[in-house]
């Protein structure tokens, strides 16, 4: 009775029936095949017990049905059991099936075939071979040995994909790269992950001679600016998996002489004429023929850039003309860059800019004239062709305000601002030689503004008595003048002057102080009227009529 207890317990706890005969008198174990594969280890040391072998549950749990697996790369197969393993001796087999097909043995006798993994326990470690076809119908099956039962089971269905693949689209093979190149190189690649190591190996010696860096496979490319010492000859460029130490993928590159560019024209110590065309030329090596270069002309004392040009790189040569505005000067200088690469430059040696010149006197720049106000427009000039004469002329920005044609090379003119020129603050007088169209100059800017007069009393209204001081106010803005002509008006015309000179700024401050005479007639038709003496488009008169009593 007590045997049978034990028997039930344990064929409870397998969850399967038992089928078999115990003698009386022993107590017999009883294992059952347990798919799930917990290991029970039911078992007494005592008495007369004995083992009955009821099936030994044995089951392959790695890969898992529907894993996806790449070659190259290594993964764990596993098997469980449940029964009495001192009936398992080892493993016998470990093959890989393509559908009911074997492909291959992949271990037996706890072993290996080749270096793809080793068994530990229950666990495989499996490197898929490099070579092994991708598909979707692979299992794994294990077969045990020795022992009263052999046993075998399979995973469920997985797939092995195609294994990873790389290669380099950029450079070609023999492509020249030269020392300050900024080289681009890129690749394509499937299934692969992980980061890639990017060198140049040198061919002659078989050492590498620049690592370049780690990248990223999924970044698909990277970027390599070539030292400008870099030795001239021949490379392999190498990328190279990190994973996968015999994925990699090679280019042959050529590293060409340096690059070169260098200033011939102007030389140290040449002078350029102002107003006439002078050549820059250069040499180059190794610069494509469709690129360009950016010519750039500088002062020594001035760090900025004065003039900038561009020219194909074959060209060797650029006419400029030289401007009066750069001003005379024996400290300039010509650079010459390629602007594919920028540290690819040269530079001339100093020189003079020097010759004729025509020179703005007045206005000398930063002046405020007001409208309808006069001034003198002031010149001078050397070294001008003979018998040339000078255009002067007054411009806000494009647009020409007046004009004096054939003045002499040295000489002013008197300017009156029309009133309806525009306000603006960039007014310029430019002089122009008639011999020459690329001799001329101009001033520094200056602006022209608008002024204003206005009577503020009397204004219309009032009743001033005669034999009193009334003051006469007005405002302004600007400079309209320095001082005002005040007069009187009776019925709209000219009756008398109050003051022929009187200080602008006394309008505003205590204003001007009439005593009305007993001269003046009464009336109610009376106003005042100011007047700027410098400026006469500048006057104001009552809004309305006043009277004097």
């Amino acid at each position: 009775m007590k045997t049978l207890l034990k028997m039930s317990i344990f064929l409870i706890i397998c969850g399967f029936s038992c089928i078999g005969i115990a003698s009386g008198g022993n107590i017999y174990h009883f294992y059952g095949e347990c798919k799930s594969c917990p290991d029970f280890g039911i078992g007494w040391s005592y008495g007369n017990e004995k083992d009955i072998h009821w099936g030994v549950g044995f089951s392959v749990t790695k890969p898992e049905a529907g894993s996806i697996l790449t070659p190259g790369n290594t993964y764990t197969i596993k098997s469980c059991h449940c029964g009495n393993w001192n009936n398992f001796f080892g493993i016998d087999r470990i093959e890989l099936f393509r559908g009911s097909a074997k492909v291959s043995q992949i271990g037996y006798s706890n072993n290996i075939i080749g270096s793809s993994g080793y068994y530990e326990g229950s666990s495989f470690w499996w490197n898929v071979p490099w070579e092994t076809e991708p598909g979707s119908n692979y299992r794994i099956k294990i077969t045990t040995y020795g022992g009263a039962v052999d046993v075998s089971d399979f995973t469920g269905y997985f797939t092995i994909l195609p294994h990873p693949t790389f290669r380099i689209t950029r450079p070609a093979n023999y492509t020249v790269w030269r020392p300050y190149d900024t080289v681009t190189i890129k690749w394509t690649s499937v299934n692969l992950t992980g980061s890639v190591g990017v060198y140049v190996k040198n061919i002659s010696t078989g050492i590498i001679d620049t690592w370049i860096g780690d990248v990223p496979v999924i970044n698909g490319g990277c970027t390599w600016t070539i030292p400008g010492d870099y030795p001239p000859g021949s490379y392999e460029l190498v990328a190279i998996s990190h994973r996968y130490g015999k994925l990699r993928d090679i280019r042959k590159i050529n590293i060409a002489e340096p690059r070169t560019l260098a200033v011939t024209a102007p030389v140290s110590g040449e002078i350029w004429e102002t107003g006439g065309q002078e050549t820059v030329r250069w040499a180059s090596t190794g610069l494509p023929s469709g690129d360009s270069v950016e010519i750039k002309l500088k002062r020594t004392s001035d760090s900025g850039t004065i003039r900038t040009w561009t020219a194909y790189t074959t060209t060797g040569e650029k006419t400029v003309t030289v401007l009066p505005e750069w001003g005379k000067g024996t400290d300039y200088q010509v650079c010459v860059e390629y602007i594919g690469n920028r540290a690819i430059k040269n530079c001339s040696g100093p020189f003079e800019i020097g010759g004729p010149s025509l020179i703005v006197l007045q206005p000398s720049g930063g002046e405020r004239w007001t409208l309808g106000s006069t001034h003198a427009i002031c010149w001078t000039s050397s070294g001008t062709p003979p018998g040339s004469k000078i255009r002067v002329r007054v411009a806000s920005g494009s647009s020409i305000i007046t004009d004096w044609p054939d003045q002499l090379p040295s000489g002013s003119v008197s300017w009156t601002i029309p009133m309806s020129a525009p306000v603006s603050s960039g007014y310029k007088v430019w002089l122009y030689n008639s011999a020459n169209p690329f001799l001329y100059n101009a001033s520094q800017p200056f602006g022209v503004v608008s002024g204003s007069l206005r009577v503020t009393s009397p204004n219309g209204g009032e009743q001033w008595t005669r034999g009193l001081r009334h003051p006469i106010k007005w405002t302004y803005s600007n400079n309209p003048g320095s001082t005002l002509n005040i007069t009187l008006l009776k019925g709209g015309t000219f009756h008398k002057t109050i003051s022929p000179k009187v200080s602008i700024r006394q309008g505003v401050t205590t204003g001007y102080l009439w005593t009305t005479p007993f001269t003046i007639k009464p009336g109610s038709d009376y106003r005042v009227s100011i007047m700027s003496n410098e400026i006469p488009a500048y006057w104001d008169k009552s809004d309305t009529d006043f009277r004097i009593v």
